[in-house]
């Protein structure tokens, strides 16, 4: 497994300016995830009446981040003090110190490539064609969010990503790996095959109770030029002891459109 990823890092190392399309990696409300952001530090207060469930409450917030090189962070909170003291579940476990983080990430800048790693609460993570996982947050029930890990590195063509739901354990967990076959087929080149797999760490690992996915697809392009990309898809999906799911359909992609932005759009059946 070291090996491994020791091998994908330097197939990195060349990799666009464009951070890895996976989970948080490109989202623009958080520092480091352009590429030509400027290192900087920010801090920010908010203070205002909250309807929360039943009545009012004040409300206060306080966030700070801080981007530097490849390293980026932000620490952020709520609370909504009133009679009888702050709200219920705010602040009443050791947990909610943890929560306070809304993310630390690692993802090189300058020359592009390299891995992305992120830690904070999930707001989209998704494996393969989203058969098993797509968007999965850990942020529902908001008072109650878990902080969770993410990780990448490569490209559409190459690459592997992983997911975890809570770091100090339970949740779910997904990985994904892509690599091209070395073949072509009619009407369809750049074939390249990903591998999904997802588990809930909260459920037992085998039985009826137990959630355990995997998905296999294969990916193809019509049309490949100047970062657009048009291919056909096939994927195949499979919770096991609950069953399964075919997807086949077309997928458009543009890395990086406008060198500011990136789209990726598909249309199929499942």
């Amino acid at each position: 497994m070291l090996r491994s990823l020791c091998l994908l890092a330097l197939l990195a190392a060349s990799a666009s300016a464009q951070p890895p399309a996976f989970g948080s990696a490109d989202d623009p409300l958080e520092l480091g995830a352009s590429p030509t952001s400027p290192d900087r530090v920010e801090f920010s207060a908010y203070g205002g009446p909250a309807f929360v469930r039943a009545g009012w409450r004040a409300g206060v917030r306080a966030e700070a981040a801080v981007l530097r090189g490849p390293w980026s962070a932000s620490i952020g909170g709520a609370l909504h003090p009133g009679e009888g003291g702050l709200y219920p579940r705010e602040a009443d476990e050791p947990y909610d110190a943890l929560r306070l983080v809304r993310y630390v990430r690692f993802q090189p800048r300058a020359g592009g490539g390299g891995p992305y790693v992120r830690l904070g609460p999930l707001h989209n993570a998704t494996v393969g064609t989203g058969l098993l996982a797509r968007r999965y947050r850990t942020t529902a029930a908001w008072d109650e969010r878990r902080i969770g890990a993410e990780a990448a590195i490569g490209d559409d063509r190459a690459g592997i990503g992983a997911f975890i739901g809570d770091v100090t354990g339970g949740g779910v967990v997904g990985a994904e790996g892509t690599v091209p076959v070395g073949f072509s087929l009619p009407y369809a080149e750049n074939l390249r095959l990903s591998v999904a797999a997802v588990h809930d760490l909260s459920l037992p690992v085998s039985g009826d109770s137990s959630f355990t996915g995997v998905e296999g697809a294969l990916h193809g392009s019509f049309f490949d030029q100047d970062g657009l990309a048009v291919g056909p898809y096939l994927s195949y999906g499979r919770a096991l002891r609950r069953g399964g799911a075919l997807g086949l359909g077309v997928s458009a992609r543009a890395d990086d459109l406008g060198a500011v932005a990136r789209a990726h759009a598909r249309l199929g059946v499942i």
